[in-house]
């Protein structure tokens, strides 16, 4: 697994960033995110833009409201645009909800066995139904532009990523991928990512981006200071008990310092620091990132 990379995590979250934004601001590239922030100018005038297909999805209600929209893209981003890389890049990138508080304040703890063919070599795999449906939400349509891409571009990295909710999208859409689609992705940089799934899950996760499937994935997740919703679910809730995926990449207060932690994803010197009671008043840390707004188009 390469280093962490601090250029590259700027860029992924740009385009975590930019999957808040309407969809036809995303379609012709015009989106903040796209302007200010993700090198619109050298893209648009020097290579052309980005090669853009956007997802509409869904966010079940969890029986408190009514359900809510996601949406999530896919980019064949021109050589020379990714962080300094010299070839086309393929981005995958999930929006959590469109109405990121509720969407927070819903949230549920119970989990349940996928019913999809791509856990059918792990039985024991549990993760979060909400987050599991809104990645089926979008998931044929996504797998099948991200292949439509890679046979239009067969050198280019796939790279996946996403802020809250479709951080979690996104670690259920590298499985997917590297699994069963035969897309092995190269980058999975993630922002304010809960907790997904059980110890079987985690292990599953892992044994895909590193050991199996031809994937050899560089899994970063990116936690900021007391994020609250980096805590949650709480781990050991229920049977069995949700973990969270490594490496975390840890931030300090003022996003002026950070950590690389060890493997075990729960490293008690990182986030786990802290526990959700006493993040529970931090939010603002979870919309903001790399000393920058997280989780909206501006």
């Amino acid at each position: 697994m390469e280093p962490y990379d601090v250029n590259l995590s700027e860029f992924m979250l740009d385009m975590s960033n930019a999957a808040y934004c309407d969809y036809g601001a995303v379609l012709d590239w015009s989106c903040y995110s796209c302007v200010f922030h993700g090198n619109y100018t050298i893209i648009k005038d020097e290579y052309g833009l980005p090669e853009v297909s956007v997802f509409d999805g869904v966010v079940g209600g969890f029986g408190k409201v009514q359900d809510y929209g996601t949406q999530a893209f896919v980019a064949a981003m021109p050589a020379g645009t990714i962080a300094g890389m010299d070839k086309t890049g393929i981005v995958v990138s999930f929006r959590g909800s469109d109405k990121i508080i509720n969407a927070i304040e819903d949230i549920e703890f119970a989990k349940l066995v996928p019913d999809g063919y791509v856990y059918s070599q792990c039985p024991d795999c549990k993760v979060h139904s909400g987050f599991y449906e809104a990645w089926l939400s979008v998931a044929q349509k996504v797998c099948d532009a991200v292949h439509n891409l890679k046979k239009a571009h067969p050198e280019a990295d796939i790279y996946v990523t996403g802020h809250s909710l479709g951080a979690a999208m996104a670690v259920l859409a590298a499985v997917h991928l590297n699994y069963w689609e035969s897309l092995p992705v190269q980058y999975l940089y993630t922002y304010g990512q809960p907790r997904v799934g059980n110890s079987a899950f985690v292990d599953y996760f892992h044994n895909g981006t590193r050991d199996n499937c031809n994937a050899n994935t560089t899994v970063y997740r990116i936690v900021h200071w007391k994020d609250p919703i980096a805590r949650g679910p709480p781990q050991g809730l229920g049977l069995e008990g949700y973990m969270h995926t490594s490496v975390e990449v840890f931030y300090d207060e003022n996003s002026s310092a950070h950590k690389a932690c060890d493997f075990s994803g729960e490293d008690p010197t990182c986030s786990d620091t802290y526990n959700l009671l006493q993040c529970a008043t931090s939010f603002q840390d979870h919309l903001t990132y790399l000393g920058r707004t997280s989780g909206s188009c501006s």
